[in-house]
């Protein structure tokens, strides 16, 4: 009978190592992260445009592109490259950085497409309340009973509160830089 009780403990402590290892958490952390980022430069783009039509340029299309990919690919590649060494990472992002300033350089202000900014920044407020309230009440820092041990474990308090504070954050800025860009004109 203890032999059951003590499989089972060493089973979930495995999982919970498993699930919550450096590199797995970086993923956890950076996907809502650069969702709500991405929600707020939606909103931005769309407060600042003019007479309510947004045109999207080559470098802001490469932006979103980028947070796209990297929100996409992070789960599954981050781990493995922090299973080498870091220096590639910031090499990774280095290089995507230095892609972004040649295209804002060479046809940053080239004109794609042009789109209603409505929608947009509907669309990216969506995004970001999303975020935000995925990342406050997704699996939260404590089991609701704490006496029984509960199937999944819960998310670390300070990924919670990195997750938290950070879309939240993006959601106050894109209102304040939203009434600061209303107001001023």
């Amino acid at each position: 009978m203890a032999d059951i009780g003590s499989s089972e403990r060493t089973g979930l402590q495995e999982d919970i190592r498993k699930d919550f290892s450096p590199a797995a958490l970086v993923s956890q952390l950076l996907v809502p992260i650069l969702l709500g980022l991405l929600g707020f430069c939606a909103v931005a783009a769309a407060v600042s445009s003019t007479a309510g039509v947004m045109g999207v340029t080559v470098s802001g299309l490469a932006v979103v592109v980028t947070l796209l990919l990297a929100a996409g690919l992070s789960p599954r590649y981050l781990p493995a490259f922090s299973r080498g060494s870091w220096p590639r990472v910031f090499a990774a992002a280095a290089a995507a950085g230095a892609l972004h300033l040649l295209l804002y350089w060479t046809a940053g202000s080239t004109v794609l497409l042009s789109l209603p900014a409505f929608p947009i920044a509907l669309a990216g407020g969506a995004l970001l309340l999303a975020t935000s309230l995925w990342s406050q009440f997704r699996r939260g820092p404590a089991a609701e009973d704490p006496v029984t041990l509960p199937q999944t474990p819960a998310r670390p308090f300070a990924q919670t509160l990195v997750l938290v504070l950070a879309n939240w954050v993006f959601f106050a800025a894109a209102g304040m830089f939203s009434a600061w860009i209303m107001l001023g004109r």
